[in-house]
């Protein structure tokens, strides 16, 4: 079993870069969303700052 997980997680980390969309340093899609205060705004906004943007569920 522990063999299994080790090639599993291995195959993931190694096709990982197959299935990125974006390459380092090309321009990503424009982003809308809206802040915790309820303000608007799009990453094109952003441009030139450090922007994380946290998908979160709270199943």
């Amino acid at each position: 079993m522990n063999r299994w997980i080790t090639v599993a997680l291995a195959t993931m980390a190694v096709g990982a870069p197959v299935w990125a969309t974006h390459a380092v340093g090309t321009t990503p899609p424009d982003f809308n969303c809206v802040d915790t205060d309820g303000n608007a705004t799009t990453l094109y906004e952003q441009r030139g700052k450090v922007v994380l943007i946290n998908f979160g569920a709270t199943w």
